[in-house]
Parts: structure tokens; sequence; C-alpha cells
């Protein structure tokens, strides 16, 4: 499989702004509770992720998918905020947007759908052509509980995209939750809450 690693020199690493979940520069400070001193993928990456069913939006799937991340940064618990006696759980979170091998001819031409070729998605690490919602979005915990592969070399990483691309992908990405925010799908535990 090929597997292509991010440069930390040159790859953004806490993503593009999207509402409630702002980069910080706290990944720097803590580290988390799982001993990981900087969170184990960033922007671009195609990462394995149990990503919630629209059924199930607070559940991890039984199913993993390959997810594109949007954001990553760090956050610490409202547990540690409310008793500053107890010991900050500093956790990585992130926003990773759904990604599906099997066509679907109603979703073809919707603003923020994406397809890759085989080419293309053999460059990144994948067996077919695929393409990538980003109006369907999770917000989660890094944790192995919705990222199992956590524990593996490489951290479930399977491919990350050129800067070109994900330059490419910030504007659709922009374009999408400007435009047309009533269309995103939001999952996963830290979703906002409607009004926020």
């Amino acid at each position: 499989m090929n597997h292509q690693r991010y440069d930390r020199t040159t790859r953004p690493r806490h993503g593009y702004y999207i509402p409630n979940l702002h980069r910080t520069d706290v990944l720097d400070t803590y580290p988390d509770g799982y001993g990981m001193t900087s969170p184990p993928f960033h922007v671009g990456d195609f990462v394995w992720c149990a990503f919630p069913e629209s059924e199930h939006p607070v559940r991890p799937s039984r199913h993993l998918h390959v997810s594109y991340v949007l954001a990553t940064t760090a956050s610490i618990s409202a547990t540690a905020i409310a008793n500053p006696s107890t010991p900050p759980d500093h956790t990585y979170q992130c926003i990773v947007a759904y990604t599906t091998s099997q066509s679907r001819r109603h979703v073809i031409g919707r603003p923020g759908v994406v397809s890759f070729s085989a080419e293309q998605a053999a460059e990144l690490g994948q067996q077919r052509a695929f393409w990538l919602y980003l109006w369907r979005v999770a917000y989660l915990p890094v944790t192995p509980i919705w990222f199992p592969r956590l524990s593996e070399l490489g951290s479930g990483v399977v491919g990350s995209v050129s800067r070109a691309m994900q330059r490419e992908l910030e504007t659709k990405i922009k374009a999408v939750f400007t435009r047309h925010r009533p269309e995103i799908e939001q999952l996963g535990p830290l979703r906002p809450h409607d009004g926020s």
C-alpha cells in the first residue's frame, strides 16, 4: 500500500477555520491522555475512522471508513475548567469528512462532492476510485474508539494529498461552509449544537 507521510515543516498543523473547532497552540504545550505530544495525523491526511452513521450520529460505526482530515486541535475538558483542582485531560479533536467508493448518483454535482479517479486513489494509498463528501463531516475526539488503528504504525493514515490539492480542497470547504451551510450534515459527539 502506498503510504505518504506529511512533512511537519511544510504542512499546516491545525487546519482550516471551521466553526466550533478553533486552531490553538495548546498542541505544543500539553500531551494528551494517550501519550501523544502531537496529533497522530494532520490536515490533508486520509485516515481510517469509525465514521458515525446518520442513524446514530454520536456512536462509532462498526465499519471503518477512510476519512479526510479537515482540522485538528487540542481541547481541555469541561471537567478541568469547572473544577481547577482536577488534572486537565488534554485530548485532541478533529473534523473529518466522509469518503465512499460507492457511486451515488443523487449526490454527483452537489456542492462539496469531490471525485478521485482510480489513479489518484492509488497515489493516496486507496484501492479504487472514490468520492469525498465535504458536506458530511464528523467532529470527533482522537481516541481509539473512533480511530481504532491509532496504535498501528502510521496511526491509520493511508495517504496524504499534495499541498496544491490541499489548497484546492480548502477553497471547496470554505464554499460549502459559507454558501451551503444548511446542507451540511454534522455528526459525532463534538458536533456543534443547533444555534451555535
